[in-house]
């Protein structure tokens, strides 16, 4: 078995490539700290009253909230206190329509000498879809060696971040992301590919690569990134191209990638591709999808009863089953990817969305398998929509609730019911 090194660091592109690459081959990449590798969402733990050693920012609000974040390393504080969090105030005065946010970016616990952020109520719905963040920083000591050294970690405010199904511009609620991911790049068959490495438990002071971080695989199109996975880990096989690949842990910061075989998807479902097992909703039976999809049309709509944007996207894949239901060529399927093995979450949300057509269940632990659907067709994200056609080809395949109507529209237009 062959092992090739390769150091990809600050996001410098390789100057190798994977494209004579062999069953039992293996990959390393180094992954180094970049800006490219994305935001690290942070756990706010909201305190239940006011903390006596937090002096809070000078101003007039009707409401507001403390929170505590995770540093996840016990630090010097400029006082000479050990403590292993930083402080993060949010207030809301709504006879000015306005939300303020302080992060104690020197860990002082004096919100008072740090920098006030102050957004209007009404730009709600431009922080909620991503158009504007706001960009701060912590400043945070650590020990390397006996010596004190500063690390800076740079930090976005999403001031509208709220856990409910419709967020109230009201809530004192918000997102804060570190960049404190890893990444590396590599190519693969003529392709470009990234790795990016984090976790909610990773410290905000430097560290490596461990079996605990999440990883997260892009690939490289034009001038734009496709995520294939999210949340895959150390021991996950994933499909790049016609590449089934293991992830390991080649030591430190280091990823490797065995080759364990090809497997072409482009074929589409056919009599020579690998049995797609998913449960049955009514009574949880392994089946093959094969048989639901054989000679057919196909439009699949991958969810999940606890996925709040599949189901308010829901109305509209309802109304394109009963619009082909009497068709014979053409099926409408929900895979639902269930984070708890039972189908009872999954049947209690079909009957109360009156659901008609057929659903399936992979469950989470199952997701990850090399011939899940979700591995496959390289599903990362929900919902997610994938047409088939008679073939068992993928003809179109696209992700979001906001492109729910673009899905049912191209695949009416491919089965000749466009109106």
């Amino acid at each position: 078995m062959k092992v090739k090194n390769i150091i990809l660091i600050l996001g410098l592109l390789p100057s190798w490539a994977m494209g004579q690459d062999k069953t039992g081959d293996t990959y390393e990449v180094t992954l180094g700290t970049s800006t490219e590798g994305g935001k690290t969402m942070l756990r706010l733990h909201e305190m239940a009253e006011s903390p006596s050693n937090c002096v809070l920012p000078l101003e007039k609000v009707d409401s507001f909230a403390v929170y505590k974040v995770r540093i996840g390393a016990k630090v010097t504080n400029p006082m000479g206190v050990s403590q292993d969090y930083f402080y993060v105030y949010v207030g809301l005065n709504l006879a000015r329509g306005e939300k303020s946010m302080v992060i104690d970016s020197d860990l002082d616990n004096d919100l008072r000498n740090d920098s006030l952020y102050v957004i209007p109520l009404g730009e709600k719905d431009c922080y909620q879809k991503g158009h504007l963040t706001l960009e701060s920083a912590i400043n945070v000591p650590y020990q390397i060696l006996g010596e004190t050294k500063m690390h800076v970690v740079p930090l976005s405010i999403y001031p509208f971040n709220s856990n409910e199904s419709i967020a109230k511009s009201q809530s004192l609620q918000i997102g804060l992301g570190a960049n404190i991911s890893k990444v590396g790049s590599f190519s693969l068959n003529e392709r470009q590919y990234y790795i990016s490495a984090g976790s909610m438990e990773a410290p905000l002071i430097p560290w490596h690569l461990s079996a605990k971080s999440s990883l997260f695989v892009d690939q490289q199109k034009e001038n734009a990134r496709d995520r294939l996975y999210i949340f895959v880990h150390i021991g996950d096989t994933i499909l790049l191209g016609d590449r089934m690949l293991v992830l390991g842990h080649a030591g430190e910061d280091k990823i490797s990638l065995r080759d364990i075989g090809g497997m072409s998807v482009s074929q589409g479902i056919n009599r020579n591709f690998p049995d797609i097992q998913v449960h049955e909703l009514d009574n949880d039976h392994l089946v093959n999808l094969q048989g639901a999809t054989r000679g057919k049309y196909v439009f699949i709509d991958f969810w999940g009863s606890w996925c709040t944007y599949c189901i308010h996207s829901m109305p509209m894949v309802k109304q394109l089953y009963e619009q082909v239901k009497n068709r014979s060529d053409v099926a409408v399927l929900g895979i639902a990817n269930e984070r708890k093995r039972s189908p009872e979450a999954l049947r209690k949300k079909v009957s109360e969305l009156q659901i008609q057509h057929t659903n399936y269940i992979v469950y989470d632990d199952e997701a990850k398998r090399p011939v899940s659907p979700m591995s496959l067709w390289q599903v990362a994200s929900y919902p997610t929509y994938l047409i088939l056609d008679k073939d068992g080809k993928v003809v179109f395949k696209t992700t979001g609730s906001p492109n729910t109507e673009l899905a049912v529209s191209t695949f009416l237009k491919q089965i000749g019911e466009e109106q």
